[in-house]
């Protein structure tokens, strides 16, 4: 049974102290530069690897590895290669995205 998107995102902050752990949520996501080429969404392929998406929401690998295998994320898995639809990987942001008042 694979956890939660959330739960995926809280065990990555696990172990962390109650300051460290606001310092990393209010820690800013690094301004691209361009040195750094980053494509954007439309402009990546239709579909994106583990890095691909570990670059998109500013994760290291090891924890999108964690993510893309939970329940409910979009993923393809070839042999021993994991793909992400461009198009279902947007939905999934949208859907999995907490909206607050």
């Amino acid at each position: 049974m694979s956890q939660s998107p959330y739960k995926a995102i809280l065990h990555c902050l696990h172990g962390l102290k109650g300051g460290d752990v606001v310092k990393k949520l209010r820690k800013p996501a690094p301004t691209p530069t361009k040195a750094s080429n980053a494509p954007s969404m439309e402009e990546r392929p239709f579909t994106m690897t583990v890095k691909d998406v570990a670059q998109a929401l500013g994760l290291s690998v090891s924890k999108t590895y964690q993510l893309v295998h939970t329940d409910g994320f979009p993923r393809l898995v070839v042999g021993s290669r994991v793909i992400v639809p461009r198009a279902k990987f947007l939905e999934w942001i949208d859907v999995n995205t907490i909206h607050t008042n």
